[in-house]
């Protein structure tokens, strides 16, 4: 038996337009968390009636678990901080996995007509997305106004690109004409002038352009290709660097960022190799219940940091991994090795639709990495849907290759046997 596909359309849509595009203007905190605890009861449901078959990522999920709850329980022996704190960055680590997974363990895969309401979505979206914007600028109230539907430019920047990469994924042949559409509405975010969105922005349009040239494998092409790439997002990005990294660790005055960069690698080293435990640093659980580190490492003194203004504490990801410990950091990447992993062996389908999935697969890569530098998007709402999109861009990959095992002798079962 075969999970409903019909049950995972309206979730999509239902996810993508209360968890992404109105989540702020509804302004409604727990949206994400209860569509993901439906998701998971959905998930459970299939598993207990034999309707999911990849038996083999069952393995692979429940590890990933047992190393959260692990996690979890040395937080709570070491008292990080408080019981609530420490079970609430629980949750908000581990649900872009978990989301990731319920959507990956499933035989769910959109049909044309599916994914064709998608499209349609998308398309009302970005005019939604459009009129908010012309309105902010035609009337001189651009910041006022973004800020009223979507709490702050960088949220309106990934709402737009969120948009453009599921509209991507639900085009039908992939051709030029959707690509440049996809492009037409990722340059709406334009106007947010957010550095990362203009690095992201660069990214997409290179990544798009080469997508038939995409070879998920070191040579010289591909490295002088990527020295390009990253070369060209750092020119597009360098004054927000600079004022941050730069400028914001000189005369003897540090901002938030660099403040939590800097102070992230000594934690590293003094709580080697476990890390400082749930709910201690640069997350939202942190700055509701303020982690005595902050007092620790003098970050209670830095703007954005102090205890009677704590906005700044969870607006970068990557600093939070301290929490994990060097084991922790190490165990995160590589599970995104084995995911560029397998999407390497699905390279091996040459076919156009899985190359518009691995181009998406790629872009959902960059968009996390780029917004992992300087803010804390992949534990947040738009982190969750993000990573349905990845789990059901990598669902539809197995698909293909199904569809092309028997022709395509150089995947020598291989892609199916990667599970």
């Amino acid at each position: 038996m075969k999970p409903n596909n019909k049950f995972y359309l309206y979730y999509l849509l239902i996810c993508y337009i209360l968890g992404v595009l109105l989540y702020d203007f509804i302004g409604f905190d727990y949206t994400d968390e209860i569509l993901l605890l439906v998701l998971v009861t959905n998930t459970c449901y299939n598993l207990l009636t034999n309707r999911v078959k990849k038996r083999k990522d069952l393995t692979e999920v429940a590890i990933v678990i047992l190393i959260f709850i692990s996690y979890l329980c040395y937080s709570l022996a070491i008292k990080s901080n408080t019981h609530k704190a420490i079970f609430s960055d629980f949750v908000i680590q581990l649900k872009p996995f978990l989301a990731f997974y319920c959507i990956y363990l499933t035989d769910f895969s959109l049909a044309d007509n599916d994914k064709k309401i998608i499209r349609t979505t998308a398309v009302f979206s970005t005019i939604y997305i459009g009129s908010i914007t012309l309105f902010g600028l035609g009337t001189g109230t651009f910041d006022n106004t973004i800020k009223s539907f979507f709490g702050h430019p960088s949220r309106y920047a990934t709402t737009i690109t969120i948009t453009s990469v599921l509209y991507l994924y639900a085009c039908s042949t992939f051709s030029f004409k959707q690509i440049l559409s996809a492009i037409l509405i990722l340059s709406i975010g334009l106007f947010s002038f957010r550095s990362k969105f203009f690095g992201f922005f660069v990214a997409a349009i290179a990544t798009l352009l080469l997508r038939n040239r995409i070879e998920l494998k070191i040579n010289l092409k591909n490295t002088i290709a990527s020295i390009v790439i990253v070369a060209s997002i750092i020119v597009v990005a360098y004054s927000k660097l600079s004022y941050y990294f730069v400028e914001g660790s000189q005369n003897g005055e540090i901002y938030a960022r660099p403040a939590l960069y800097m102070t992230s690698i000594k934690i590293l080293s003094d709580y080697f190799p476990l890390g400082s435990g749930l709910g201690t640093f640069a997350t939202h659980a942190s700055a509701v219940d303020y982690s005595p580190l902050y007092d620790q490492y003098d970050l209670s003194s830095v703007f954005g940091l102090t205890p009677d203004k704590r906005s700044f504490i969870s607006d970068t990801f990557f600093p939070s991994l301290a929490q994990f410990g060097f084991l922790g950091t190490i165990l995160f990447f590589t599970f995104w090795v084995r995911l560029f992993k397998k999407i390497r062996i699905y390279s091996s389908i040459k076919s156009p639709v899985a190359t518009q999935l691995i181009t998406i697969s790629f872009l959902i890569l960059l968009f996390l990495f780029i917004e992992s530098i300087a803010d804390s998007t992949f534990t947040q709402n738009r982190g969750l849907f993000t990573m349905l999109l990845l789990g059901l861009s990598m669902n539809d990959m197995h698909h293909e290759a199904v569809k092309n095992i028997c022709r395509l002798n150089i995947l020598n079962k291989s892609v199916l046997l990667y599970k």
